[in-house]
């Protein structure tokens, strides 16, 4: 009886594993601001002013954890274009994240955010949701050393980078 349950645990712990790391094949990201692109799919990241190109390369970690809050937040719903704004008037230049959602090659989502947004509470319930997954993916990716290091070469170049980029 205790191998049965063993068995039976051990076909759903690995059918959940595979299930997440499937679902990150479903969609692809790309991320970008005024100073770097990134396309999670490809691994490309550039920093156009400098003229830089590189490639991270993100482990299953990353991407199941990706892929959780994705789904978490149903980034996957989202249709057209999201522009998630603070509620109090904004200075200019106003910076912002972009988050492009392709699924199955076909692009479904643009979701733009300011990053002026200081509190959450103003927004709906969607835009809270993208902002968190923008959260989640910063903080994942912060933790990359392939891509610390691209935007290290970023903050060390910043000088050079003219505003409009």
């Amino acid at each position: 009886m205790n191998k049965f349950i063993l068995l039976i645990t051990s076909v759903i712990l690995f059918s959940c594993k595979g299930n997440s790391e499937k679902e990150f094949e479903n969609f692809s990201l790309s991320i970008s601001n005024q100073n770097f692109n990134y396309n999670l799919e490809s691994g490309v990241f550039q920093i156009p002013a400098i003229n830089f190109v590189d490639t991270i390369k993100l482990n299953k970690v990353e991407k199941n954890k990706i892929s959780k809050s994705f789904y978490k937040y149903q980034i996957d719903t989202l249709n057209g274009e999201k522009l998630i704004l603070p509620k109090k008037p904004i200075i200019m230049p106003d910076f912002r994240d972009l988050i492009i959602v392709k699924i199955k090659n076909i692009e479904k989502s643009k979701l733009i955010i300011s990053n002026q947004i200081e509190t959450k509470s103003d927004l709906n319930n969607i835009e809270n949701g993208i902002c968190k997954f923008n959260e989640d993916l910063i903080e994942i990716l912060s933790k990359n050393p392939d891509f610390k290091d691209c935007m290290n070469i970023l903050k060390s170049n910043y000088k050079n980078i003219p505003p409009s980029m």
